[in-house]
């Protein structure tokens, strides 16, 4: 349903439940457009999924992330950039 999660209290504060079938699909239709210009807007998904990124390193202590926030995080790879010859 977009940016809002079934379980949010948005929905809960509508009553959302008790709408009928047609009020509750004019709501997620509204949702739906308001998600995809937002998220045009801002040139990113905001919808909760696993996201594997790559980042090159620069030496400094901090990376930027594209798809934040980040909910859990399960691994980090640092590879080297250095060879021996």
């Amino acid at each position: 349903m977009g940016l809002i999660a079934p379980e949010s209290p948005l929905l809960f504060d509508l009553n959302y439940v008790s709408l009928s079938i047609e009020q509750q699909a004019q709501i997620d239709a509204l949702i739906n457009v308001a998600t995809t210009r937002i998220e045009r807007f801002c040139n990113r998904i905001f919808a909760r999924d696993n996201y594997i990124e790559y980042h090159s390193g620069s030496g400094k202590t901090k990376i930027f992330i594209n798809n934040p926030p980040i909910n859990s995080l399960t691994n980090i790879d640092f590879i080297s950039s250095t060879t021996t010859t």
